[in-house]
């Protein structure tokens, strides 16, 4: 297990291919400490340079002045109509992915996925924490505490540690242009790919059986949340969310 788990968590962030590439997030010195703009800019926005920081600022300042006119229904409505033609491919991608980086791993993925979808596991799995399915926010609370969790090699958080994250990134990705101006199905695309990244890092924590692979999973997790401009291990969670420490 040692050595496929090597080469799956090499590939953490690649499992859904091109829905995952260009993700980045920025902490701020006070507040909320996972920049939900900067995140879903870079999602949507595909063609942005993932490494141009001052751009993706001025990203951020373009959609700050953008949103000042949206109506509060408009940019606080996370939530998606889901349609099966989307999941259906989003699975496809999945699986494609994970079979180009271990044949054996993708066929028992399949047969797991042939009794049980990704969307059912993460609905009876962040459910308790009262994150709502078809809905882009939760899917990203989801996905940070996740790869908090790996990170840090930390237990589950409790119900109210989750809600603070919940409310940290509601609150930034209410004021988000790019967002606000997705479609249906763009909105189901992000969201979904949240999903299978936060699940496929629950399926590799459950299925680490010593210290050594927890410490390997750790490390991956680390090194993608660093990409995305984080440090995970300078983070902690508390009752009012991510704070630095």
């Amino acid at each position: 297990m040692s050595k496929l788990l090597s080469r799956i968590t090499a590939a953490l962030a690649l499992v859904l291919g091109p829905f995952t590439s260009g993700v980045l997030a920025q902490s701020w010195p006070t507040g909320p400490m996972i920049d939900a703009n900067a995140n879903v800019n870079t999602m949507i926005l595909n063609q942005q340079v993932q490494a141009d920081i001052m751009a993706a600022h001025q990203v951020r300042q373009a959609s700050k002045a953008a949103t000042e006119n949206l109506s509060a229904s408009q940019s606080r409505d996370f939530s998606y109509r889901p349609k099966a033609s989307i999941s259906e491919a989003m699975e496809q991608t999945f699986l494609d992915n994970l079979r180009a980086i271990d044949e054996s791993m993708a066929r028992s993925a399949e047969n797991d996925l042939q009794e049980r979808d990704m969307i059912e596991r993460f609905e009876a799995d962040v459910g308790p924490y009262g994150l709502e399915l078809n809905d882009v926010a939760d899917a990203m609370t989801a996905y940070w505490v996740v790869s908090w969790i790996a990170a840090n090699q930390e237990d589950l958080p409790d119900k109210s540690a989750v809600q603070a994250v919940r409310a940290q990134v509601r609150t930034q990705l209410a004021g988000n242009a790019s967002y606000a101006a997705a479609n249906n199905d763009e909105r189901q695309q992000l969201a979904e790919t949240y999903i299978y990244e936060t699940m496929w890092t629950i399926t590799l924590r459950s299925s680490a059986k010593n210290a050594a692979e927890r410490e390997q999973l750790a490390a991956a997790a680390q090194a993608q949340a660093r990409k995305q401009g984080l440090d995970l291990l300078g983070m902690r969670l508390t009752s009012r969310g991510f704070v630095r420490g």
